[in-house]
């Protein structure tokens, strides 16, 4: 603890916080679970040639991560094996290492060949993981940034299309068999029973054809036609084909004939036929009773957890942190948020940035655990190195204030998040009990706090920190009934919510509800005394406004 003091006095002087928040990361704590997790990746391989396994490893060799050096050799063989297992976001990472013949000096890849040929790879591998789900990977942005841009691009697109019209026609007459030639390589030749080949056929024709209108044509008739070769890929085992069904057509903020009913039960088809990224999505519609009565959430995680993602990981973790439909265990939910910290995500995921809260706050404040402000700062530095995130810097000044209890620390840190409203909150607060002392101080912590409700349409700032504002006159006139409002909004936020964050603040809101305390108004800037109203009711010991406030 003292060394981790010395550190912050120290680094937080310099002008740039980055070197502060770099020293304050631990490459060992992060080594030590990337040993782990490869341990792990391992023994799945070698007890069922698990796909995500070799994801992952293909990610952990392509990147050197944890204790491993790179080598994309290493990376291009379990990139490999994943596809052909019909992974989505290995078939978009294993194109990362092919290049053409012009680009083999780079050194940055494992296989080589003509242009042409790159593109036709790319096009067909980009294809196969986009109709399997856009969250996957970056392979439905590139296809069609590409598209819009390249000519050679759109001729080859469009002949992948030609090609699969031609198969469905087989299909109709019972002729088709494979559209696996002499061409292609292993990795795409993926291993599938003639219903799921036929069914892998109708989705891509279904994907096509919806993006080609949508970019082109926008034409009823052609998203009709979308439809139905959707329809027939989930009739014919492939439940990307009910996902698209409910992502592309039916959903209710995007889709193109948005049905609310349509939109959940092709959702829910799609989740019981295997559709990991349908799996957790159904379990995130936790606010929705009639979804909560047809499946049990903590069932469905655990059959998306066949695809572990960051995100996945971290949702199992508050299951076992706050016991939903599971007994509360401290032990895994940390394991879990562990592995969410060295997990790849989905496409624009933010399981790394919530396990990172998470795990934070349960190291700072011992929930299931001994204290330890080494592994909450580590965890709130190496979120902040990876997102530009204005709460993780709050955090994570609140972190030093209290170890270190230097204000200008903090402060610098706070300033960071501006405009974000908590981040002046949490200014206002640096100042508060300093203006009880100092009537020059007043002034500020009034502003400070006024801009936190000024911003706060712009910038949401949580209902547990409106209620303190309310609850002690913070800034602006005390109101205990609007006070409780907030805080009764965060609890109901806060229930069976997959947010550990949010379920955090519910706590903390609940303590405060219904509450009858010394009440600190912190007068307009044009008053020039403090006025202090208590407010005992059967109290009659002193109470900490700071501790209170946190």
């Amino acid at each position: 603890m003292e060394e981790l003091r010395k550190t912050i006095l120290h680094y937080g002087k310099k002008k740039d916080i980055n070197q502060l928040l770099k020293h304050l990361t631990r490459e060992k704590i992060n080594n030590e679970l990337y040993d782990q997790m490869i341990q792990l990746y391992k023994e799945r391989i070698q007890a069922s040639n698990d796909a995500h396994s070799h994801f992952e490893l293909g990610y952990i060799y392509q990147f050197g991560l944890g204790r491993v050096s790179k080598d994309f050799n290493q990376a291009f063989i379990h990139y490999s094996q994943a596809a052909k297992l019909n992974h989505p976001s290995a078939q978009y990472h294993i194109c990362q290492l092919c290049c053409s013949r012009d680009e083999a000096n780079h050194g940055q890849y494992a296989c080589v060949m003509d242009k042409r040929e790159l593109i036709e790879l790319r096009v067909r591998m980009y294809i196969t993981s986009a109709a399997q789900g856009e969250a996957y990977s970056d392979a439905d942005r590139c296809l069609w940034s590409n598209y819009s841009k390249l000519p050679e691009w759109r001729q080859q697109i469009h002949s992948y299309y030609s090609a699969l019209c031609r198969q469905s026609d087989l299909i109709l007459h019972q002729r088709a068999s494979s559209y696996y030639d002499d061409n292609q390589y292993d990795f795409e030749k993926v291993d599938c029973s003639p219903q799921q080949y036929y069914g892998r056929i109708y989705n891509q024709l279904g994907y096509l054809t919806f993006k080609f209108n949508y970019y082109n044509k926008k034409n009823d008739d052609e998203y009709t036609r979308a439809r139905e070769y959707f329809e027939k890929a989930g009739d014919h085992e492939e439940p990307s084909g009910y996902f698209n069904l409910s992502r592309w057509i039916y959903n209710v903020k995007q889709g193109i004939q948005q049905d609310r009913i349509l939109h959940k039960r092709y959702l829910l088809l799609a989740a019981k036929n295997g559709h990991a990224l349908a799996q957790h999505d159904v379990v995130t519609l936790c606010d929705d009773s009639d979804i909560n009565d047809i499946i049990n959430r903590f069932e469905m995680l655990q059959k998306s957890f066949r695809y572990s993602f960051a995100r996945t990981c971290y949702d199992l973790a508050v299951a076992y942190l706050c016991g939903y439909s599971v007994e509360r265990d401290y032990d895994i939910a940390i394991s879990y948020l562990n592995r969410a910290i060295v997990s790849r995500d989905f496409r624009m995921g933010d399981g790394l940035a919530k396990a990172s809260i998470a795990l934070a706050l349960i190291y700072k404040n011992g929930i299931g655990c001994h204290v330890n402000m080494v592994k909450a700062c580590h965890y709130l530095a190496y979120a902040t190195q990876h997102y530009e995130e204005p709460l993780f810097y709050c955090q994570i000044g609140k972190l030093i204030k209290k170890i270190t209890h230097r204000k200008d620390i903090a402060a610098k840190l706070y300033k960071q998040a501006m405009p974000c409203p908590y981040a002046y909150y949490l200014m206002g607060k640096l100042y508060h009990k300093e203006s009880k002392k100092r009537l020059f101080q007043i002034n500020k912590t009034n502003k400070y706090f006024q801009l936190a409700l000024d911003n706060h349409s712009v910038y949401v700032l949580q209902h547990y920190h409106l209620g303190i504002i309310y609850q002690f006159g913070l800034g602006t006139e005390t109101n205990r009934r609007r006070a409780d409002r907030h805080f009764k909004n965060q609890i109901q936020s806060a229930s069976e919510s997959l947010d550990y964050y949010m379920v955090y603040l519910g706590q903390k809101a609940d303590e405060h509800y219904g509450v009858r305390s010394l009440v600190m108004v912190v007068p307009a800037p044009d008053v020039n005394e403090v006025t202090v109203t208590e407010s005992y009711e059967d109290k009659k010991e002193e109470v900490n406004m700071d501790e209170l406030m946190l």
